[in-house]
């Protein structure tokens, strides 16, 4: 995939192209027991303005619920001036595992659908 086109991997704001389709990765370390989410703000800050209509952006960390409609929604919706739900798209994929953590450490799985045929 990476050496693909279709997709990059980029921190730098000057480099982003277009995109369709944009997913915030990033760590939310715990601090006192909340999650710290400057780099979700960062990530939707650095979005905020190549947002375009029909865009979409997924939140797939693990911060508290609420954080995509209560910070990230609102950051992309100021600098781009559209809306979210009717110009573009916004959504959250929850993770299913702790990177680094030696306490639960994950093998592999599978994932399939299964589409019964009547």
């Amino acid at each position: 995939m990476l050496d693909s086109a279709a997709y990059s991997v980029t921190a730098d704001r000057a480099a982003l192209p277009p995109y369709d389709l944009a997913v915030i990765m990033v760590p939310t370390p715990l601090g006192n027991g909340v999650p710290d989410l400057a780099y979700v703000e960062t990530c939707a800050q650095t979005l905020d303005e190549h947002v375009h209509p029909g865009a979409a952006v997924i939140l797939e960390s693990m911060p508290y619920p609420g954080t995509t409609e209560e910070v990230v929604l609102p950051i992309l919706e100021k600098v781009s001036g559209l809306i979210a739900g009717s110009d573009f798209h916004v959504g959250f994929s929850p993770e299913r595992i702790d990177p680094g953590n030696k306490g639960w450490p994950f093998g592999p799985t599978v994932s399939y659908f299964n589409r019964r045929r009547g």
